[in-house]
């Protein structure tokens, strides 16, 4: 579990009072909350610091509604409701094990 208030946050966010909290599973893959505790829906930029998390991104999914969503570079732009969360699961993707075969 890495908190939102760790020294080096899993994620940041460009909108006050949105703030990002992670857990990882044993197989690496991760599941972002994202919590707006303010009284306004949040347009939010969220910046993903995958080398903090320890893993190489394949795909991040919407947890609830298990839609695939696009991310540019470590950005997604996401819409939280007022006093709302969204879950995000980050699926890793297996870096090839370098052998004698290359």
């Amino acid at each position: 579990f890495i908190p939102y208030f760790d020294e080096l946050p899993p994620a940041t966010s460009d909108i006050k009072n949105v703030y990002v909290s992670a857990y990882r599973k044993t197989n690496h893959d991760v599941l972002l909350f994202i919590g707006n505790i303010s009284l306004k829906t949040a347009n939010a930029t969220i910046t993903i610091d995958f080398k903090r998390l320890g893993v190489n991104p394949k795909s991040v999914i919407d947890h609830v509604s298990g839609k695939e969503l696009k991310l540019d570079n470590n950005n997604l732009k996401l819409e939280i409701e007022d006093e709302g969360y969204r879950m995000l699961r980050i699926e890793h993707s297996q870096v090839p094990e370098i052998n004698i075969w290359g």
